[in-house]
């Protein structure tokens, strides 16, 4: 007992000057010191508890959530990015209401201008991932309409990227589905899906709104709606 008053003694002052984390770290280390002895007949000498207690201090102020970061996290550009010289790309997103499913599609250059597009809906209820098919099925429609060689898909569905991208080893019926799809893709000469950060997705996000709002279906070239112009416009300057 007189041990454990000692250490309640000790937390008040510790306490107060917020080493009380480092004292209980330091006290693991001996009683898990202690064990090793015990266990393998080997005790490590003071430094070497007090070097581990103070890297394992060191750990949990870098990973404590509680407080600010020790190591501030990378910053990832949440916009969205240009593609290549030389690359389309095609954004495509997929988005679910009641009994309802949307899709939105826009193509830009290298310079970030829209060259062409698609949005629509269909009355179904689908699974998310299925509805992200319907738009890729869309973009590819898309890609073909345009003739262009080099193309950049582009979705903010990491599993369906995957999907894509792994079909040759995917036997599930929506992989089928895929890979029916993806046989037209041999019509480009250089193809890549990607993923990509929700934040790039802004046009086709409206896109797809504005389709299921009105219930309407509408392929574009580079004659759009002001709305979509603005959005397009605030891409390629950020």
């Amino acid at each position: 007992m007189s041990r454990v008053n000692m250490i309640c003694e000790l937390c008040k002052y510790t306490h107060r000057i917020r080493l009380l984390p480092i004292f209980f770290t330091l006290l693991w280390n001996c009683w898990n010191s202690r064990n090793i002895f015990i266990f393998n007949g080997k005790e490590d000498d003071a430094r070497g508890v007090w070097e581990r207690a103070k890297n394992l201090s060191q750990d949990f102020r870098i990973h404590n959530l509680v407080y600010m970061p020790v190591i501030p996290a990378a910053s990832i550009r949440k916009t969205w990015i240009k593609p290549p010289k030389g690359f389309i790309k095609i954004n495509f997103v997929a988005a679910l209401s009641n009994t309802m499913m949307g899709f939105g599609v826009i193509a830009r250059d290298e310079d970030g201008f829209a060259i062409g597009g698609s949005g629509g809906y269909k009355d179904c209820s689908l699974q998310a991932e299925w509805a992200e098919m319907v738009a890729f099925k869309e973009s590819v429609k898309v890609a073909i309409r345009l003739k262009m060689s080099n193309i950049l898909f582009e979705s903010d569905c990491a599993n369906l990227v995957n999907k894509i991208n792994n079909r040759g080893k995917d036997f599930t019926i929506l992989g089928s589905h895929i890979k029916v799809v993806c046989t037209q893709l041999d019509n480009f000469e250089s193809v890549n899906v990607v993923w990509s950060h929700r934040s790039s997705n802004t046009v086709t996000d409206f896109i797809c709104n504005l389709a299921i709002q009105n219930k309407c279906n509408r392929c574009f070239g580079m004659n759009y709606v002001e709305d979509i112009h603005q959005r397009v416009v605030f891409d390629a300057i950020n």
